[in-house]
């Protein structure tokens, strides 16, 4: 494998898992529409990233000129709103965000793991640690994810000291 291929395919492998959100998320909501004819209600606030602020400047909380016709009721809305209510009303909630966890995903996903102080594989390794054990070793192209993460240099918990390097 060429090492431009190489650098591609580990990039991807780590970072760009956005894809499982086509399959799991956007896909059913368009065909939720399509068949009924309703549109989603979706609770993303325009404070978790800056794209998610982008598209609220750019199209409010219901979006009708977008790919997909959707109400986001919650972008206006902070982390602190979100606990305040959730307190106000004696709402339940997941026992995870009483660990320090701020933000819940698919388990697995490595997008956005390279940004600094991020600890999901630590959590992961700690409260799952068959499903980290068993995704770890998970291979692509004969290389383990471990192996990957550890070639982009992110932070998990039994990085090697010494960074990897490949033979093309």
């Amino acid at each position: 494998m060429a090492l431009d291929n190489f650098l591609l395919w580990i990039t991807a492998f780590i970072t760009t898992w956005d894809k499982c959100c086509d399959f799991l998320k956007k896909k059913p909501f368009k065909k939720f529409s399509k068949e009924t004819g309703l549109y989603p209600v979706i609770g993303t606030m325009a404070g978790e990233s800056r794209l998610r602020f982008q598209k609220w400047l750019k199209y409010g909380c219901n979006s009708f000129e977008t790919k997909i016709i959707a109400s986001y009721p919650l972008s206006i809305w902070t982390d602190d709103d979100v606990w305040t209510y959730i307190r106000k009303f004696k709402l339940p909630y997941s026992s995870i965000y009483d660990m320090g966890i701020k933000r819940t995903g698919c388990v697995v996903c490595g997008f956005g793991c390279h940004i600094k102080g991020d600890r999901r594989f630590y959590f992961l390794k700690e409260c799952k640690p068959k499903i980290y054990e068993y995704f770890m070793q998970l291979k692509n192209n004969g290389i383990s994810y471990k192996e990957a993460l550890q070639y982009c240099g992110i932070d998990f918990p039994d990085k090697m000291d010494k960074q990897l390097k490949f033979d093309f």
